[in-house]
């Protein structure tokens, strides 16, 4: 008979000592054979036999050396087998400490999709929780089974915990409601052990209610007719003896214990005989006659005494098992020092080498004699991303490689393309280490120089790392091995440290390197500008110039104050340099043209910044080049936007005021609105470009044309016929879409909108703000469902206007559920003539709806009750917040919100880190949080995420999976099953009063 088929036919018998001897000689054979799996099972079966005969102490003992020794990736299930019985076996043992560590060690193993496994790992833990006395723990833990849709057994067995841990916490309410559920389900599914415990629940209410009588006549009624007593029932016929002591019933409690004491000597749980002599005890010396109340205070004074002796033993043993950890904790510290202090003075030592080449080559001949891999692949993706060395060529186009393998470094540059599908695309997409053991699984991942998939290389291990510098990743090392195991502990530790050193080594020699290139690549730069380059300091105002730009200027200076500079533009370019401080705000980059005075003469120059910001984000000063275009303005061919085309809002108003003295057939008329959405980036040609579209506009519509709030294009078209309104808006599309200025192709985004006079719209007054409406969220042509939704815009509008202005805003409360725990209240609002569900952020423009959220966010944070409150806030409101210095002032936030984020700006993730440090809990609305990079995410270290629409498919497992690592609460108003920790949003509506009246 082979090792399965003798371990099977083992396993199947019921396990006492009569097998022991059998297990050991097969554990034995396995052994011999080396065959691992065998030998754990086997294992396992000598754990169960202990158990069963009740020998905890040599069942720990092997479960212990099994929980060091076992290899927990090869046999990930046999593990958590082990696991289990050392959670049973510390339970038994009272040690519901250890038996919670275990708990934590098995969760990583468990099968999320697993509902019966992840729901007995809760149930675990709410025993252990409750053992331990925090019942707000176990009752969380009890909860999570009950929304995971348990089976009916399962789910009765929650509700009679549950009920016993609200009695246990003098919370009857709650005990009273879950008893009710309890004996529902328990008659439903005619469970007999289950009703006997729903009356034992039902006694202790009315114990603690002082109702004796009655639970005196349940516990008579239980056992009426038990001639014999588990475990259990021992725990209830101790308790009936505490109430009949209570009662005064002394000769009761001796007859019951006289009944039952053959069953609690049989009884293995020394807890229970104790408790049972105890009252045993009691009640025959209160029968005997003399002095009742001496005895009872002497009884009393000696349980308080057993007591405190008991809480001393705890302290003494808690001590001493401290003191045997610190002392393991140590001599394994020391162990693991040694190791880091030879792997660093090797590896230190084989990179005093100057150059990249050979530090890759010593480094790697160093390593492997401390951990012994393979072979190493590093890739290096650009030696210049180090702000020094501008970008010259596509850093993208190509890569790096070194391939060391016995003691030879072969070098070759790959294409970016024959990255797709290896490790390193691995890597560059998670940016973190990976580990892979291709003895436990089959990933079919590549090596980029072989080209071949590591599976077929037979290689059994593989470690991958990242190497970055200042967070961004510029190189990353791959070791394998066929041989050695090197994703052991100290394998890793010293990869990992190791790979760190030459991390930074190869960072200083990118610097040497790269500094040298500037410094010569600056060299040559200026010594081919002519007109030179400046550097501007914003704070104080002044430029530090270089002799060629002085030269330039006419004068000796190497400083002056920008306000001297801008005396030489002439006066007619000056406000172009307002274009230069909006950019300087934004800290962007940005282009010039202007004329300066110099000599007498007029001479058009191109200046350039680029903004220096050092790494802790703050911009020191901008650097700027100055260029002579090489040509005199001539006034002549220049086109005059304000008296052409850059027409005033109130000139547009009074013409279309003049259609009003006209008759009907005149009176008819379509306007034609065009917008560029992206105006704003061609900055520095914007005058060119306004013109060109101009001209572009009206020699496709009409001779005039309005160019209105810096922003968009108006003209009147004198007709209404259908036909040719849609072919000049395409003519104008096509137009836009072929747009060149100074020959070269111009990308503008446009939007296209077109309404008629009188036939959408009679009102002269509204037409021109329902166009522009109609521009902003790109609708072409006019319709009824579009002016319905225009007009509901408006209405919602003017009501949040209005109640802003009058200081009329109402705070509604919303009831946030974790099953059926109520764990916060989500703000909402009540506006006159709107409705509290009506989402007005949908409507309002961001000016308004900054001065709304605004409003609200303060009246919520000087609020001063207690309550746990979440409010939704976009980025853009705490942007303005925080500009203000509203978070600086302490008086201000009396009581600090929860914050749900929602919105998107450039600085999000720097205004979400701020109020971090601030002190603020932080959710983000799921569709903020993917316009963050995955680095950012981590450094956010959010409380959860607001899930707003429903995710489908690949999107919403990746997502779930993600947040299940990051461990976030979810906040939805949709149902997760398969996500435990989520909070739902509810429909309901608390208005002040009510939430006073609820409070007391």
């Amino acid at each position: 008979m082979n090792i399965r088929d003798t371990y099977n036919k083992l396993a199947n018998q019921e396990l006492n000592l009569k097998l022991f001897n059998s297990v050991v000689e097969l554990r034995n054979e396995c052994k011999a054979t080396n065959n691992f799996e065998y030998l754990y099972l086997s294992t396992l079966l000598m754990i169960d036999i202990y158990i069963n005969e009740n020998l905890l102490d040599d069942a720990l003992m092997i479960a212990s050396k099994s929980f060091t020794d076992i290899d927990k990736v090869v046999f990930s299930k046999i593990y958590v087998s082990v696991l289990e019985r050392l959670i049973y076996i510390f339970i038994q043992k009272k040690n519901y400490r250890r038996a919670f560590r275990y708990t934590n060690e098995k969760r990583p193993y468990l099968d999320s999709n697993n509902v019966e496994e992840i729901n007995r790992w809760y149930l675990e833990n709410s025993y252990i929780y409750a053992a331990m006395g925090e019942k707000n723990k176990a009752l969380t833990n009890l909860l999570a089974i009950l929304a995971n849709n348990p089976d009916e057994n399962l789910k009765s067995i929650i509700l009679s915990n549950i009920t016993k841990l609200y009695i246990d916490d003098g919370d009857m309410i709650n005990a009273i409601k879950y008893l009710e559920d309890t004996m529902t389900l328990t008659n439903s599914l005619k469970d007999k052990a289950g009703q006997r415990y729903c009356d034992y629940l039902n006694a202790k209410i009315l114990i603690s209610e002082k109702k004796y009588k009655f639970a005196y006549k349940i516990f008579v009624d239980m056992f009426k007719n038990l001639k014999e007593i588990n475990d259990e029932e021992i725990g209830f016929l101790n308790e009936f003896s505490e109430l009949l002591l209570v009662m005064d019933q002394y000769s009761d409690v001796k007859s019951y214990s006289d009944k039952y004491q053959k069953s609690v000597e049989s009884s293995n749980d020394q807890y229970l005989k104790k408790d049972f002599y105890k009252n045993y005890l009691r009640a025959s010396i209160m029968i005997l006659p003399g002095h009742k109340e001496e005895i009872r205070k002497l009884l009393d004074y000696i349980e308080l005494v057993e007591k405190e002796i008991a809480r001393s033993d705890e302290i003494s043993t808690t001590t001493a098992s401290e003191d045997d950890k610190f002392l393991e904790v140590n001599e394994k510290m020391e162990e693991i020092i040694n190791q880091v202090e030879n792997t660093i003075n090797l590896v230190n030592f084989a990179m005093v080498k100057s150059g990249e080449r050979e530090s890759i080559l010593e480094f790697s001949k160093s390593l492997e004699k401390i951990v012994p891999f393979g072979e190493a692949l590093f890739v290096i993706f650009n030696r210049a991303n180090f702000e020094l060395l501008p970008d010259l060529y596509d850093k993208y186009s190509t890569v790096s490689t070194f391939n060391y393998k016995k003691e030879r470094l072969y070098e070759r540059e790959l294409p970016y393309s024959d990255l797709n599908d290896t490790i390193v695309e691995l890597l560059i997409s998670g940016n973190k280490d990976v580990t892979i053991d291709f003895t436990d699984t089959n990933i079919p991942v590549k090596n980029p120089i072989a080209k071949t998939t590591y599976l077929d290389q037979k290689v059994k291990w593989l470690f991958a790392t990242t190497l970055n510098y200042d967070g961004d990743l510029y190189a990353c090392a791959v070791f394998t091995s066929s041989i050695y195991d090197i994703l052991s502990p100290s394998a890793l530790v010293n990869l990992k440290i190791a790979t760190k050193l030459l991390e930074s080594k190869l960072v200083n020699l990118f610097y040497q390197e790269n500094l040298q290139s500037q410094k010569d690549i600056l060299q040559v730069a200026m010594s081919e500008l002519q007109e030179g380059m400046f550097y501007y300091e914003i704070k104080r105002q002044r430029m530090l110039l270089t002799a060629e730009f002085s030269k330039f200027l006419g004068n000796d200076k190497t400083v002056i104050s920008r306000n001297d500079y801008i005396k030489k533009i002439i006066s007619e370019d000056r406000e172009k340099l307002q274009e230069v401080e909006e950019a300087i705000k934004l800290e962007r980059a940005y282009t010039v043209e202007y004329y300066l005075s110099l000599m007498g003469n007029r001479v058009l120059v191109k200046e350039h910044g680029r903004p220096y910001i050092s790494r802790d984000g703050i911009l020191k000063f901008y650097v700027c080049t100055i260029t002579k275009n090489g040509y005199e303005r001539e006034e002549s061919n220049s086109l005059n936007l304000d008296n052409r085309t850059k027409k005033k809002e109130d000139n547009f108003l009074e013409k279309l005021e003049s259609f009003k003295d006209k008759d009907s057939e005149e009176n008819k008329f379509t306007l034609i609105g065009v917008e560029i959405l992206n105006l704003q980036k061609f900055f520095n040609i914007k005058e060119k470009l306004i013109s060109e579209i101009s001209l572009l506009i009206k020699n496709s519509v009409t001779d005039e044309v309005f160019f209105l709030d810096n922003s968009f294009f108006i003209s009147i078209v004198p007709t209404i016929d259908q036909k040719t309104i849609e072919k000049i808006t395409r003519t104008v599309a096509i137009k836009l879409d072929n747009l060149e200025i100074d020959s070269k192709k111009v990308d503008v985004r446009k939007s296209i909108s077109y309404i008629k006079y009188p036939k959408n719209i009679n009102n002269l007054r509204d037409i021109y703000e329902v166009l522009r409406n109609m521009l902003e969220i790109n609708q072409e042509a006019f319709t009824e469902e579009y002016y319905l939704k225009y007009l509901n815009r408006k209405r919602i509008i003017n009501c949040v206007k209005d109640d802003i202005e009058k200081d009329d805003i109402e705070i509604l409360y919303s009831p946030m559920y974790m099953g059926n725990l109520k764990v916060g209240y989500e703000i909402k609002y009540n506006l006159k003539g709107l409705s509290p569900e009506e989402k007005v952020n949908n409507y309002l423009d961001d000016d308004i709806l900054t001065l709304f959220e605004k409003k609200l966010f303060q009246m919520v944070s000087i609020s001063k009750d207690n309550l746990v409150k979440f409010i939704f806030i976009s980025v853009s409101t705490l942007d303005h917040l925080i500009t203000e210095k509203y978070f600086e002032d302490s008086s201000n936030i009396i009581n600090r919100p929860i914050l749900m984020i929602y919105g998107k700006i450039v600085d999000s993730y720097k205004i979400i880190s701020y109020l971090r440090e601030k002190g603020y809990k932080i959710y983000l609305d799921y569709l903020t949080l993917k316009g963050l990079n995955i680095e950012e995410v981590f450094n956010l270290e959010l409380e959860g995420v607001i899930i707003q629409t429903e995710l489908f498919a690949e999107e919403r497992i990746k997502f779930l999976e993600f947040s299940r690592s990051q461990k976030y609460q979810l906040i939805t108003r949709l149902e997760l099953n398969d996500y435990l920790n989520n909070v739902t949003l509810s429909q309901e509506i608390i208005n002040l009063h009510d939430m006073e009246n609820i409070e007391k």
